[in-house]
């Protein structure tokens, strides 16, 4: 008897707990977004295409000009890096380890391959002919887009100090090493990681061998 007289109780005890704790996790005002950059996109001529980039512009970088002069990071891969290299550069700047810097990140788009690449090869990085890379060589119109449409284009409306880092990885670090011996004056600082290999590019031969040459995995 005592066991059904306080089943109503309890019943009506937890609903109530359970309304309290709705109303505590619905606050009356509501939720703001959370920004971390800034999405474009830019009509290249050169490319023949749209392309988006992505931009991370600290608090101390968005006045421009002499009272904001912030060096410029370009990296490439921009949609896997993002994220982490916005909070890396967002870390390290609060640390003073580094400057304050912004950071366009170049997402690819349908053929990632034909864009990372120097030279066409049909040639994988086992030796053997396969379908992969079929695409590839369009590594200098890809560097002529950066050059001649993008940064422009950034530099207009951030209005940075003329200093920039460019850095990739697997085949965007491969590029990364190209337009370092190409094209020297695209940047003044370049970061780059894997992707190296003679069928490829002759970049390894012209940058790094015989002091490193490696064979990696399909990228």
């Amino acid at each position: 008897m005592l066991v059904a007289w306080l089943a109503p109780l309890a019943a009506e005890t937890e609903a109530a707990e359970t309304e309290a704790a709705e109303d505590e996790a619905t606050p009356d005002t509501p939720a703001l977004p959370l920004s971390l950059g800034e999405n474009h996109t830019i009509t290249s001529e050169v490319l023949g295409e749209d392309r988006p980039y992505m931009v991370y512009l600290p608090d101390g970088c968005k006045d421009g000009g002499p009272k904001a002069p912030c060096p410029v990071l370009y990296i490439l891969d921009g949609s896997a890096h993002f994220h982490y290299g916005s909070g890396m550069l967002a870390r390290m700047s609060g640390n003073a380890q580094i400057p304050e810097m912004i950071m366009v990140a170049i997402p690819n788009t349908a053929d990632r391959i034909h864009d990372l690449t120097p030279t066409h090869t049909t040639i994988g990085f086992d030796g053997e002919e396969t379908p992969g890379p079929s695409t590839s060589g369009g590594g200098d119109a890809f560097l002529d887009f950066l050059e001649k449409e993008l940064i422009p284009e950034v530099e207009a409306r951030y209005q940075p100090m003329p200093y920039r880092v460019f850095s990739g990885h697997s085949l965007g670090g491969l590029m990364a090493l190209h337009s370092l011996i190409d094209r020297p004056d695209l940047s003044r600082l370049t970061r780059a990681s894997g992707g190296m290999s003679r069928n490829w590019s002759s970049v390894p031969k012209r940058c790094c061998e015989p002091a490193v040459m490696f064979t990696t995995r399909y990228s």
